[in-house]
């Protein structure tokens, strides 16, 4: 077996060496390579989208290229700083794990279209699980497309981008304090969506710029944590390292 192979045979599936010679006491070495190996095809043929919504002009571009570790100026990186138009729908392949796809999809609150014609045309039930981006507050229409994902038993997460900027505004400020300005725009972000039907929102906080401050390690940590199965382990090979817990779950 490849080093790779060893690798996910030990971290992905869940089997530790240690207990193999108990485990070959039991049945042949014969049928433990065999099932490892199977369990290494069904991994390497699984898929994985995440789609990531929002309004043109709120950061998903950056954050698409931020999840499958790339800078926005590198060869194959999502384009940034474009205006989207209608119903633009881009698939971006994780560069190392082709089968991890990061779908950026235009914001719901169209006019043109109506709910039902939107999670039409955006295939809506391709998707293992949403993050819903807002630079400054959400509205009706995130709630809207939340209530649908949880309706089809899947994961959505709101996400306030472009912090940086928001905490560059308020350290002009006397007696600036980023505790609070982080606590200010949490509940602000909070209560837009508790006016909108949300009844207990959560917030992550990101930065493009600053990947290790504020909620991004957090993200990914509840990403790792709610995800099941073989898609759990292809979301924690493809996320880039930014915490300790994923780090240890990486070299596990």
């Amino acid at each position: 077996m490849s080093a790779t192979g060893a690798f996910f045979s030990k971290h992905i599936l869940g089997i530790d060496l240690t207990k193999l010679k108990d485990v070959t006491e039991k049945r042949s070495l014969e049928e433990v390579t065999a099932e490892i190996h199977q369990e290494l095809g069904a991994l390497a043929n699984v898929t994985l989208d995440i789609a990531i919504t929002g309004a043109s002009g709120v950061g998903k571009s950056s954050l698409v290229n931020a999840l499958r570790s790339m800078t926005d100026y590198e060869e194959g990186a999502a384009k940034t700083g474009s205006v989207q138009t209608t119903m633009d729908i881009h698939g971006y392949p994780h560069p190392l794990f082709p089968k991890v796809t990061l779908w950026d999809l235009p914001g719901i609150g169209t006019p043109e279209f109506t709910l039902k014609e939107y999670l039409k045309k955006v295939n809506f039930s391709q998707y293992d699980f949403f993050m819903i981006v807002a630079s400054e507050r959400f509205t009706v229409y995130d709630v809207l497309l939340a209530q649908e994902v949880k309706k089809m038993k899947k994961k959505y997460y709101y996400v306030r981008s472009k912090v940086d900027l928001s905490m560059d505004s308020e350290r002009r400020r006397r007696n600036f304090s980023e505790a609070r300005t982080l606590e200010k725009i949490r509940n602000y972000c909070c209560e837009s969506l508790r006016g909108a039907g949300e009844p207990s929102p959560r917030v992550f906080l990101i930065s493009r710029w600053h990947l290790n401050k504020y909620d991004f390690p957090l993200l990914q940590e509840t990403l790792a944590m709610e995800m099941d199965g073989l898609k759990r382990h292809a979301l924690i090979l493809a996320l880039p390292v930014f915490s300790r817990e994923i780090l240890e779950k990486k070299k596990a």
